[in-house]
C-alpha cells in the first residue's frame, strides 16, 4: 500500500510540470511568427551569398521555425476549444 502511494505521488509529480507547460500564450505565437519571418530573411541572405551549405542550414532552420509555429498554433486552437 505504501509503495502504491509513493508511486502515485511520483507519477503526479512528474505529470504536473508538463500540464503547466502545455499553455501557449499569444506572446509565444507572436514570437514564433517573428522567428519565421527572421528565418525567411536569413534564407534570402544565404541564397544571395551563393554558399550551398549555408543555404541548406538556413532552409532547415526555416522548416523548424515553421513547424514550431504550426504546433503552437494547433495547441492554441485546442486551448480555445476547451
Amino acid at each position: 500500500m505504501k509503495t502504491m502511494l509513493i508511486a502515485a505521488a511520483v507519477t503526479l509529480g512528474l505529470a504536473a510540470p508538463t500540464v503547466a507547460e502545455a499553455k501557449v500564450t499569444r506572446h509565444e505565437l507572436r514570437q514564433d511568427v517573428r522567428d519565421v519571418h527572421q528565418e525567411r530573411h536569413d534564407v534570402k541572405r544565404a541564397l544571395h551569398s551563393g554558399n550551398p551549405a549555408r543555404i541548406k542550414a538556413e532552409k532547415r532552420e526555416l522548416r523548424e521555425a515553421k513547424q514550431e509555429l504550426r504546433e503552437d498554433s494547433r495547441e492554441a486552437v485546442r486551448q480555445r476549444r476547451n
